[in-house]
């Protein structure tokens, strides 16, 4: 339930700031990334949590930080983006909703 609310509220806010803050020419998006494999993963997870991490997505496995940086490029360039906010882009391994 924590968790959930939290993840409502980051939307919520996304949307909320944006509007706020459009009169001052200041845009507002948000990537929602679930799973993403690190190198913090094998440190802080035993080998078996690290095995099955992303294994419940649609693609069975984590995302890779290649995978979500353009993304960010993406909403960091005017040229791509600059017309675009309030978004959430969910790059969630075909996950319809973060679990």
């Amino acid at each position: 339930m924590d968790y959930s609310s939290t993840k409502g509220e980051i939307h919520a806010f996304t949307k909320s700031l944006a509007l706020n803050l459009a009169d001052r020419k200041i845009r507002i998006n948000f990537v929602e990334t679930e799973p993403i494999r690190t190198d913090l993963q094998p440190v802080s997870k035993s080998a078996a949590a690290v095995a099955e991490h992303g294994a419940k997505t649609p693609m069975k496995r984590p995302g890779q930080p290649e995978e979500i940086v353009p993304a960010f490029v993406f909403f960091a360039l005017n040229a791509d983006s600059s017309y675009i906010s309030g978004e959430v882009l969910a790059i969630l391994g075909g996950q319809p909703t973060a679990s």
